[in-house]
């Protein structure tokens, strides 16, 4: 099989997914075997993400797998990653352009990296959370936990900031209920942070998917939405990086970016994937202003880096192609 990508490998915006869908539709298509529509797309990615776990040992959820299958070009997929539900796809306003930004910092999502540390963790606090309040039917934290009585829990100091391993197996003897991801009874895991971040995230990005699809038809992206916006992809960032998922490489692209701030027509900025490195994506108007911002934030930055812009179909959307090589005469 030969695969051609224009994903950066190790970076951050989910290359191994690209792959693992290209391949398994290209290897679908020779078994005479459907993964049409919204259905066959998300089985399609559910098998991808099977794959990246069982055989990659890569403890990642779903998402990489259902945009690089489910996605469209110039829109972004609304994803409730719970139940692998598509809850649409909201067009990238007019007016608006997004960047990918190379930190340079290889990023990786394997079984040790600190991304499989801050998922245990959340796992974790998920099931700390189930046992000690169960008439809240807490199934999923982002979709189960309100962000408001987490907050007051948090304030009212209710809840542990820190378990140690050991020290759950002893209270939770069954475990985080993760099948990815194992505690080490060595490590100490900072539950609350890394637990609070997936049921901030799912505010934020419902919040995005509100503000972008009220303009959607609107001839241009205005400053206050634009605006509202890049604050939640800073926070997203902020966020991360508590998690201990970020690094100075992409912490320095951040903060070079908002420097720039909106009068430049930079408007937010945020690590990508899995953190530790990779890319780090930014909003800013389509104007040349904002371009040059981008290029001085480059020339800043040093070792120039690698930028990218637009998007393409995914898998179902883009359909396939069959090449027929005829034998020479």
């Amino acid at each position: 099989m030969f695969v051609r990508s224009a994903v950066p490998e190790g970076k951050g915006v989910s290359s191994s997914a690209a792959c693992e869908v290209a391949s398994m539709r290209a290897l679908a298509v020779l078994a005479n075997v459907p993964f049409d529509g919204d259905e066959g797309g998300a089985e399609l990615a559910a098998l991808c993400q099977l794959c990246e776990n069982a055989v990659a040992g890569a403890p990642c959820g779903i998402m990489d797998q259902m945009t690089a299958s489910l996605g469209r070009e110039s829109r972004l997929l609304a994803l409730l990653c719970s139940n692998n539900a598509v809850l649409g796809h909201v067009r990238i306003p007019r007016g608006c352009k997004l960047w990918g930004i190379d930190s340079g910092v290889r990023h990786s999502n394997d079984g040790e990296s600190d991304y499989g540390r801050v998922r245990c963790a959340a796992f974790m606090f998920r099931e700390h959370l189930k046992q000690t309040w169960p008439e809240k039917g807490i199934d999923h934290l982002a979709t189960s936990v309100d962000p408001r009585w987490l907050e007051v829990m948090s304030l009212n100091g209710a809840l542990p900031k820190r378990l140690s391993g050991e020290n759950f197996l002893v209270m939770y003897p069954e475990g985080h209920g993760d099948d990815v991801t194992s505690i080490d009874e060595r490590v100490t895991y900072d539950v609350a942070v890394c637990g609070s971040h997936p049921v901030m995230e799912h505010r934020r990005v419902t919040l995005i998917r509100d503000w972008l699809a009220e303009v959607a038809d609107d001839d241009a992206i205005s400053e206050l939405v634009a605006t509202q916006v890049g604050n939640y992809m800073y926070q997203s960032h902020e966020s991360y990086g508590a998690c201990g998922l970020g690094s100075d490489a992409t912490d320095k692209l951040v903060r070079l970016l908002e420097e720039r701030g909106r009068d430049r027509g930079v408007f937010g900025a945020k690590i990508t994937g899995g953190g530790s490195g990779g890319v780090v994506c930014a909003l800013t108007a389509d104007t040349d202003d904002a371009e040059r911002a981008v290029a001085e934030v480059c020339d800043e930055y040093g070792g120039k880096p690698a930028v990218f812009v637009g998007s393409s179909p995914g898998a179902v959307s883009f359909g396939h192609l069959s090449v027929v090589i005829k034998p020479s005469d």
